[in-house]
């Protein structure tokens, strides 16, 4: 069918339905059908469940917000900011598949901390004040005064993290936004008899960011981030020590063109201490800093003892990509032995740097995290085992991102910043024993998301809201998907011309290439397709005046020449079950044509072939019998109101034979599928009409619909 029309009916069935697809799960999976005497009433719908907003959905769609701060407790569980929610502070404790807020937080969040000790204390950062909860999040209680003074005179925290050392010990730093105004770092012993925040003395500094080792309790070492506002440091403290007593402080200088220059950082920075750290000369760590200009990086901090300077190496993330300088908002590690994985993310992209030999070389992923900026990087607490990493983005199409292989390949799971108003295209897998949906879905912008286990969850794994992505309208599987194949396609356009996406990693990562016909070079949409195999398949587009057929057998590359096929747009194709054996094809169009190839889409022919008027009214929707082989059977719809369903035989047949005397007056017809089992189904586009279906189309033309389990004022489009 067009774009046009697709995207309208399934709008309507996603409106009314509550935004659900229907589908039967009894049939659309490939299953052993029931005797010859069941009744509709054997035969139910059932919802399967797509993304939602808000606490009914766990928050798997969070329209309008951005997600930061994200922050990971020891047992798993997950913590972030909701920006641009009316509740801002969210829990997950199933590894970011749904989320609930906590403890009625409202407002912005500068940070978020758990307690290392107990997983139930969880600390959380306004711009003046630091807040405790001691019961998982469902209360918080404000700590004593506002450290360093913030909240007045443009002093602000920047960053909380908490250690343990008999009790909980919190720690804050500020900034002062006024120009030769600072803030600083200041400290909480919850084991005090008063607990109160003590200045750390770490000078007439801006602080951006501090963390304690990952090994407190035997090193007693913190680590700042600060600024004068024309450099950039990194200050250790161990113990009660003054800073930088043990190792000396180190200065970040961007590397421009091999000249080493000062750097100030402005809008934020990150340390990543590897979790087998521990203090000691020639020890090391990184940092990354977002100096608001594009002057930050990531950096390699090793430890030499004061009164030396401590070495700050700029690892250029990004110099493979033409850039120099990067500034960065996100940085996790994990080392093993002398071998450290680094993970950045970018502050103004959602572009992600990995390195897998400590900074040394780099590479980016092949499908981005969505977003636009403030790329956060969090590595699982089981990532050994798990290999889970989660991104947190901010702007348009920001959401918390996974990815299992690495860096190089982002889906999202959950508080995703679209909204789904239709459903464009679904397809499932041809093997029921996967469980496995494709859905393609509109509101705002196209996005492409799969299950795989019968829509218990999803994961959005293609959008428009990715770079070079204007639309999706079409998903499809080859007939051996599944069956050591994860081929996937989808249709749409790119930078406004018409493109295929390619995945052979069930959907991790895609190729696009343009839709041109050979020759010509002119590009084409595509509105219909019909896949054979993991590398061909067949298009059916519209240029205006004819519709045409398009080949191609190595994934969209190349295509052959389009053979015409009537004046008017394709609105179905299909090919035969035995289509390697027999090369038959047949598609259907908008006005009441039905055409038939038999030599893999070289020429089509009408039917019947001597047809010089359109036998049929209106779009059509046709199938093959399963038996086509030898029965050469095939099927017709019209959606023109009471036009009904058809049958013809080839080589046999003289005209179209009406088998539909039993359905409802007035039904619209607007898909029909014939499952292998012989059974053809037929859904109308009149609300509450249902399915029809006819056990024995081949002979008979008796139907039975099917309403029940359907939403009430349901309409059904696709089958």
């Amino acid at each position: 069918m067009s774009n046009e029309h697709n995207t309208r009916s399934l709008y309507l069935v996603a409106s009314i339905t509550l935004i659900t697809i229907i589908l039967l799960l009894n049939f659309i999976f490939i299953k052993p059908y029931p005797a010859l005497s069941a009744t509709p009433e054997a035969v139910r719908w059932t919802k399967v469940n797509i993304s939602t907003e808000g606490t009914a959905g766990g928050w798997a769609l969070a329209n309008g917000s951005d997600i930061q701060h994200l922050t990971a407790a020891a047992d798993g569980t997950l913590y972030a900011y909701g920006k641009g929610l009316t509740y801002t502070l969210y829990k997950s404790t199933d590894m970011g598949a749904s989320w609930s807020y906590i403890g009625n937080v409202q407002g912005a969040l500068s940070d978020i901390a758990v307690s290392p000790y107990d997983t139930n204390t969880i600390y959380y950062a306004t711009a003046s004040a630091v807040y405790r909860s001691i019961d998982g999040g469902q209360s918080f209680l404000p700590l004593p005064a506002s450290p360093g003074g913030s909240g007045a005179g443009n002093i602000t925290i920047t960053s909380i993290a908490v250690t343990w050392l008999n009790s909980n010990i919190i720690a804050v730093s500020t900034r002062d936004a006024d120009n030769a105004e600072y803030g600083g770092a200041y400290i909480l012993n919850e084991g005090d008899i008063i607990p109160g925040w003590a200045d750390s003395g770490i000078g007439s500094y801006d602080v951006y960011t501090l963390a304690f080792s990952p090994n407190y309790i035997a090193d007693r070492q913190i680590t700042a981030v600060a600024t004068d506002e024309t450099d950039t440091f990194v200050f250790n403290k161990i113990g009660n020590a003054d800073w930088n007593a043990f190792f000396g402080a180190a200065r970040l200088n961007k590397d421009n063109s091999g000249i080493p220059t000062a750097v100030a950082v402005a809008d934020g920075a990150v340390i990543a201490l590897p979790q087998d750290y521990a203090a000691a000369s020639n020890s090391f760590f990184f940092v990354g800093i977002d100096a608001g200009t594009g002057d930050g990086d990531v950096y390699k901090i090793n430890c030499i003892d004061a009164p030396g300077e401590s070495m700050a190496t700029d690892l250029n993330c990004g110099s493979a990509y033409g850039e120099i300088n990067t500034d960065i908002a996100g940085l996790s590690v994990y080392c093993d032995g002398q071998y450290a994985i680094l993970l950045a993310g970018a502050a103004n992209s959602c572009h992600v740097y990995a390195s897998t030999d400590g900074g040394s070389i780099w590479g980016k992923s092949k499908k981005e995290p969505t977003g636009g900026s403030d790329t956060g990087i969090l590595l699982a607490p089981d990532f050994l085992t798990t290999g889970m990493i989660y991104a947190d983005t901010s702007g348009v199409g920001s959401a918390l991102s996974v990815s299992r292989d690495m860096g190089q390949s982002w889906n999202q799971i959950s508080l995703i910043d679209t909204a789904i108003t239709g459903i464009v295209d679904f397809t499932p897998s041809p093997y029921a024993s996967l469980s496995t949906i494709f859905m393609i879905t509109s509101g705002g912008d196209h996005n492409l998301w799969r299950s795989t286990d019968d829509g218990t969850s999803w994961e959005r794994i293609l959008s428009s809201d990715s770079a070079g992505i204007d639309n999706l309208t079409l998903v499809g599987l080859p007939p051996q998907y599944g069956s050591g194949s994860q081929t996937v396609f989808s249709a749409g356009e790119s930078n406004g011309n018409p493109a295929v996406w390619e995945s052979k990693d069930n959907g991790q990562t895609f190729q696009y290439r343009f839709t041109r016909e050979p020759g010509t070079g002119i590009a084409f949409s595509i509105d219909v397709w019909a896949i054979t195999d993991e590398s061909t398949f067949y298009a059916g587009s519209y240029n205006g005046s004819q519709g045409k057929i398009y080949r191609t057998t190595n994934g969209g590359y190349t295509y052959s020449e389009g053979t015409p096929v009537g004046a008017f747009p394709i609105y179905s194709l299909a090919v035969s079950p035995d289509f390697e054996k027999d090369g038959t094809i047949l598609l259907g169009n908008s006005n009441g044509w039905v055409y038939y190839s038999s030599d893999n889409g070289s020429l089509f022919q009408p039917l019947p072939f001597d047809a010089t008027a359109a036998p049929l009214t209106g779009s059509i929707s046709i199938a093959f019998d399963p038996e086509f082989d030898t029965n050469h059977t095939v099927y017709a719809a019209s959606d023109t109101a009471g036009s009904g369903l058809y049958r013809f035989i080839t080589g046999n047949s003289e005209e179209w034979e009406n088998i539909d005397n039993t359905l409802p007056a007035g039904a619209l017809i607007n898909r029909l599928a014939v499952s292998e089992k012989g059974v053809l189904y037929a859904v109308s586009a009149n609300p509450d009409d249902g399915m029809e279906r006819c056990l024995n189309p081949t002979y008979g033309s008796v139907f039975e619909t099917v309403t029940l389990g359907l939403s009430s004022g349901a309409t059904l489009s696709g089958l």
